[in-house]
């Protein structure tokens, strides 16, 4: 016991089962890390597909909100256009609507001097009219009077010869 009780006592005896005591702890620990770091490489192995699946979904998601902005942008383009459209149509309207009153203004102004023409032309018509019927009389009235002409110079000719040479 002299020998136990005198390693007890030793300092370098008690620095020695320090040493193993620190030792044995710091292999639990390596191997504990080990362990963990097994877990956490197969942790890692299970992540990386669905990393990839993020990262794919990560580039599609930009392709889409890059996709989004273009449309976007060009459905701003579309409304400026489309501004611009009626802003122009608007004008178009103004100036056609004004031509427009100017026309029927001047149309206006044109029908009663259409109406008279009209009017006149009628008159014109049943002029012409008349003057037809009239010539007609007329034309009637010169058959009748070269028919009796003719009757008066057939009996003029057959009672005077001297006159028959003198007509």
């Amino acid at each position: 016991m002299n020998k136990l009780s005198s390693a007890k006592g030793n300092p370098l005896v008690k620095k020695k089962k320090d040493i193993l005591h620190l030792l044995e702890e710091v292999q639990t620990v390596a191997q504990t890390l080990c362990s963990e770091k097994a877990s956490l490489g197969d942790q890692v192995k299970k992540i990386e597909p669905e990393l990839s699946k993020l990262r794919a979904q990560e580039t599609q998601l930009t392709q889409a909100l890059q996709a989004k902005t273009e449309l976007t942008q060009e459905v701003q383009t579309l409304q400026a256009s489309h501004a611009d459209l009626t802003k122009e149509l608007q004008e178009t309207k103004a100036q056609l609507t004004g031509q427009l009153l100017e026309t029927q203004h001047k149309l206006d102004g044109f029908y009663p001097e259409l109406q008279s023409l009209q009017d006149e032309l009628q008159n014109v018509e049943l002029q012409n009219q008349l003057l037809d019927m009239e010539l007609l009389k007329k034309i009637e009235e010169i058959k009748d009077l070269e028919g009796r002409l003719s009757g008066y110079t057939s009996l003029v000719s057959s009672s005077s010869p001297v006159e028959k040479s003198i007509v």
